[in-house]
């Protein structure tokens, strides 16, 4: 088996992962988040695959968080740092 690692999204090309198995993972940063969350009483956190589905949710009392590429999304109360909770 061979694995390879990308340390970033902008180093990878579609030629590069086209038919082949890509897992991601963001575990400082989001694991970080997560936690400050729940640490400041958040009662859940829900993981959701993409910005459109984040949007469509309609959860009482939600606070959404996310970014894409460095920047908060458009829309959402905070982004993605524990630092913003």
């Amino acid at each position: 088996m061979r694995v390879d690692v990308v340390g970033n999204v902008n180093e990878v090309r579609t030629i590069d992962i086209a038919g082949r198995s890509a897992v991601v993972i963001d575990v400082l940063c989001t694991t970080s988040t997560i936690i400050t969350a729940l640490a400041y009483d958040a009662s859940a956190v829900i993981a959701v695959e993409t910005v459109p589905q984040a949007k469509q949710m309609e959860v009482k009392d939600c606070i959404r968080g996310g970014e894409r590429f460095d920047k908060k999304i458009t829309g959402f109360e905070v982004g993605n740092s524990p630092m913003n909770i």
